[in-house]
């Protein structure tokens, strides 16, 4: 279900966070617990054992008469065993291990061995818990250490062995000297102890603070989402986390440029203070900057000007919204500079709607005399002054506003350039192409004034004139028509406007794109159109499809013009179009084909596929300097691609010439088709 999910996730991602730092603490926990054992085992117990065997050599652990006594009752145990053959614990010898455990408090256990098998034992294993304590022990209280004794002689035929285990004496039963060796071995172990913790610990809040807690921070941080990557960190506190701060701020920056360059180049027609409209809620979205906001402010062009706001945009979703009295600091701090140039980035305070002092960052996208465009970051209440890795951060941004708005006003300039070109080159084939048929018309005209300059009789006297006069006034009717028409296709420029979208067949288009350039272009190449059948009619703007039809066939007679050279009076030139169904997409296709010498560049060199696409790009021209213009592939791609939501993709064909494809999909139709001006 959505609600556990969304109650799961934080869970997993508090247990993602803090799993790090606990194996690591685990893992010190661990790490200090080995150390102490060995240094107790390895180290202490050692000393400890040497002031016990010390002891016990004077006779203070065990006092010397009773050992030789212990000594020889063994004797005489082992020789009974031997002649008896029995296993009997004599009642001498349990008498005398009970009167020994009870005078000697370090042992703990007597026992008596014979080939490996215990024939007798005493023991007291409380001692050893009893006797080790905080006054002679480090970590471990199971001191103990073991002394053994041959029982029997040479002429004995089996021996025995005679094990004494001690632990270490209670202290009120130490005399002064051992008291004080145990004591300073004590003490130093407990020094070398701590010394040894102490470096673990050290070891460990280094790797806790340099690596551990870091890693913690930046796990949590790839928790959160920041439109589509990984937030930032408010703060660093090391390397580690510098240096993710850094992939992370140079991605989002990536990502920002590339939402940016999208966002500028998506409306061919918007200007800078609409494209800022749109980048609060981007920087807050994709470089994780919440509190953005986007103004145009302009003043008068004279000296001392005041300025006033044009428009502010700012993140819907940003809390950090400023008070009303933000705008008139801001423009006060702008009169102060009286036309200096804005600095990169310039702080401005005011206070809050809640009386709360709260600072933003000014950083200028644009200024130009009377006009500026500013991105602002507005911090939370309180928030002191940025860092200067984070105000290097938001100037980084900036930038990339800066760079994106700079493209998009190259890109209107440029649009509009080639608008001027294309309405400059409609302008010459139109003229050029209704000198044609008005050269045409002319000829019809004068065959119908000589013939209506005949008399009544010689007009009934001659059939034949009679059917020329027919023909003549026939084809200044077809004329007519096609200069009409002609005009129309040169008028259906402004459909990029205000398009509008019919069931048409591209069948029928074919043909009469081909009939019409046929009219108004030379005799140099045959035009043909041809269709497969049974294609259903499509949803489509059929004068702008036809435009670029009939701006493919222009480019494809000025190539068989510019590479007709030798071979004009031996070679058949052709342009053919073929209206067909689309494999590839399930829709249609027209194939725009000549037999002329390819797609080449302005030094007449073939192009590489990887050349033909690119020449589809804004402002690209395959022809030299004071060459013919046409409409612009860019435009055909546009009509196309934009309009139709299909593609146009070229290719030189292995045979020789050209062929362009025009691709639609199923369904054409309008596709949010943009508008010009």
């Amino acid at each position: 279900m959505p609600g556990a999910t969304a109650r799961g996730r934080p869970l997993w991602r508090r247990v993602q966070r803090n799993l790090l730092l606990g194996a690591a603490t685990l893992l010190f926990a661990a790490a200090a617990l080995a150390a102490a054992i060995l240094i107790d085992r390895l180290g202490f117990e050692r000393d400890k054992r040497a002031v016990m065997a010390a002891a016990y050599e004077s006779g203070e652990a065990f006092s010397l008469a009773q050992r030789d006594s212990l000594s020889k009752t063994a004797d005489q145990f082992l020789r009974r065993v031997q002649v008896l053959s029995v296993l009997e614990t004599p009642e001498q010898l349990g008498a005398l291990c009970d009167q020994i455990l009870a005078d000697n408090p370090a042992l703990f256990r007597i026992s008596f061995e014979l080939e490996g098998t215990v024939l007798f034992e005493r023991s007291d294993t409380s001692r050893i818990a009893r006797n080790n304590d905080l006054s002679n022990s480090l970590l471990l209280r199971d001191f103990r250490f073991t002394i053994t004794q041959l029982a029997g002689n040479q002429a004995d035929s089996r021996r025995g062995l005679l094990r004494v285990e001690l632990t270490a004496l209670p202290r009120e039963a130490m005399s002064p000297d051992t008291r004080a060796a145990m004591d300073a071995q004590v003490s130093a172990w407990r020094l070398r102890l701590l010394g040894a913790l102490g470096g673990l610990l050290t070891v460990y809040l280094a790797l806790l603070f340099g690596v551990v807690l870091p890693v913690r921070r930046v796990v949590g941080t790839l928790g959160e989402d920041s439109g589509g990557g990984a937030a930032l960190l408010p703060e660093t506190r090391s390397l580690l986390e510098e240096v993710y701060n850094n992939l992370a701020r140079d991605a989002a920056l990536a990502r920002l440029a590339a939402e940016l360059r999208e966002s500028a180049g998506a409306d061919a027609n918007a200007d800078v203070v609409a494209f800022l409209a749109q980048v609060p809620a981007l920087v807050s979205r994709r470089a994780g900057l919440a509190g953005a906001r986007a103004m145009t402010l302009r003043r008068a062009p004279r000296v001392g000007a005041t300025w006033h706001l044009v428009s502010a945009a700012e993140d819907p979703e940003s809390s950090l919204a400023p008070s009303d009295a933000f705008t008139p600091v801001l423009l006060a701090e702008l009169q102060a500079l009286d036309g200096a140039p804005l600095p990169a980035s310039f702080p401005v305070v005011f206070t809050d709607r809640d009386g709360k002092v709260r600072r933003t960052v000014a950083l200028p996208v644009s200024q130009e005399e009377d006009v500026a465009h500013l991105l602002l970051f507005h911090l939370p209440a309180g928030a002191a002054e940025p860092r200067p890795w984070w105000r290097d951060y938001m100037e980084r941004v900036a930038r990339e506003v800066r760079v994106a708005a700079q493209g998009l006003d190259t890109r209107r300039r440029l649009i509009l350039q080639e608008k001027s070109k294309a309405n400059v080159s409609l302008s010459r084939n139109l003229g050029h192409d209704l000198t044609n048929i008005i050269a045409t018309a002319k000829l019809e005209l004068m065959a119908v004034r000589t013939f209506l300059a005949m008399s009544p009789e010689d007009i009934a006297s001659a059939p034949a004139k009679q059917a020329i006069f027919r023909e003549a006034l026939q084809s200044l009717l077809d004329t007519t028509r096609f200069m009409q028409e002609v005009v129309n296709l040169y008028r259906s420029f402004a459909y990029l406007s205000r398009p509008k979208f019919e069931e048409a067949k591209l069948a029928d288009l074919c043909a009469e794109a081909a009939a019409l350039f046929r009219v108004s272009s030379s005799a140099l190449a045959t035009v043909e159109a041809s269709a497969e059948e049974g294609l259903a009619p499509l949803r489509i703007e059929p004068r702008l499809f036809k435009l670029a039809l009939f701006n493919l066939m222009a480019n494809a007679l000025d190539a068989v013009k510019r590479g007709a050279g030798a071979e004009a009076a031996s070679k058949a030139w052709r342009i053919e179009l073929r209206a067909e169904a689309d494999p590839s997409t399930g829709g249609q296709r027209v194939l725009v084909r000549d037999n002329g010498p390819g797609i080449r560049s302005a030094d007449g060199r073939l192009l590489s596929p990887d050349e033909i696409a690119g020449i589809f790009r804004l402002g690209y021209s395959t022809k030299g300097e004071g060459e013919g213009e046409g409409l612009g592939l860019n435009w055909v791609q546009t009509i196309v691609s934009e309009f139709h939501g299909g593609r146009i993709t070229a290719r030189n064909r292995e045979e020789g010439g050209a062929e362009f494809v025009l691709h639609l999909p199923p369904e054409p139709g309008p596709q949010d088709a943009p508008e010009g001006d």
